[in-house]
């Protein structure tokens, strides 16, 4: 979907004092693979009727060593501009999809950038993952909980709706809309995979009324986000009737899986008619959406989108 690069990649920079300390690194990070098989999984999909998951006995980290000079700027951000995910990519066919460079610094000093790509693991994987390097570390590997295999939360996921019954819900909720609402004519949504990120502080006030406007109408606040996301959709495409996705974590209600290492996150259409309907009305049938939409959250995006 883009023409260099690949957006689902996430790289990390880390700072060693020595290689003594990089190499115990490494070596913990190595540990944290061969104890969870979604970090030993590759996918293939050419030639195939569907893409499957191969999960590897082992899968050693591949590690590689560059040299830079320090007259060129900082090693950090030297790796950070060559390794930078806009401009690299990780074969989906090779486990583990974690890659590790490392270069020297002239005081001795060494750095790490570490890929890994978003289809082995969410930011709960990320955040756990370095939990474990730190258990790793500190000698107490064998105080972490015995990993849950990922085949058992996928085999939760096709215990549950069909298909079919994924397509007949995203069909009634979409078979009408031919027309996408996008924002100002903007269409080109894959021409570089390079992202943007913008943030705006909520004043106080403003916060607190949000707040106070959820506890009142009985819906949450990310409800309410929803609604306003919608008509913002609404008045910059001249479209009463909004289709945009929503990103649905499947820890919810994973169970004991809950807490397993791997991709647990999905994006799905919400339908949000923009008209002459109240705001209390509006928020309510969001909410109504959103509580039907769960139970097919484990939906194939591209199967939702071939509804409308």
């Amino acid at each position: 979907m883009t023409i260099q690069g690949d957006p689902y990649l996430v790289a990390t920079v880390t700072p060693f004092d020595n290689r003594r300390a990089l190499d115990f690194y490494l070596v913990a990070f190595q540990k944290v693979i061969d104890r969870h098989d979604v970090f030993r999984s590759a996918f293939f999909w050419e030639h195939l009727s569907r893409p499957v998951q191969v999960v590897l006995h082992h899968a050693p980290m591949a590690i590689t060593e560059i040299s830079l000079d320090t007259a060129d700027g900082p090693i950090s951000e030297q790796l950070a501009a060559q390794f930078n995910p806009h401009e690299s990519r990780i074969n989906l066919t090779q486990a583990p999809l974690v890659q590790a460079v490392i270069a020297k610094e002239s005081n001795g000093r060494w750095v790490l950038l570490q890929l890994m790509h978003h289809i082995i693991g969410d930011q709960y994987t990320l955040t756990q993952a370095m939990a474990e390097v730190r258990a790793v570390l500190r000698g107490k590997i064998e105080t972490l909980n015995v990993p849950l295999p990922f085949r058992d939360y996928i085999a939760e996921i096709r215990s549950g709706p069909s298909d079919d019954d994924h397509k007949r819900f995203f069909t009634k909720m979409l078979a009408d809309i031919d027309t996408p609402a996008l924002p100002f004519g903007f269409s080109d949504v894959h021409h570089s995979g390079a992202d943007a990120t913008g943030s705006l502080l909520l004043p106080q006030d403003l916060s607190d009324r949000l707040r106070g406007h959820a506890t009142k109408t009985g819906v949450s606040v990310a409800r309410i986000c929803h609604l306003a996301w919608a008509v913002v959709i609404a008045k910059t495409s001249g479209q009463e009737r909004v289709v945009f996705g929503t990103i649905f974590s499947g820890r919810q209600r994973a169970g004991a899986g809950g807490s397993t290492m791997g991709p647990m996150v999905n994006t799905l259409p919400i339908r949000v008619d923009v008209m002459d309907a109240g705001i209390e009305e509006s928020l309510h049938q969001i909410k109504s959406d959103i509580s039907a939409l769960m139970e097919h959250k484990n939906a194939y995006l591209t199967l939702a989108q071939r509804c409308s």
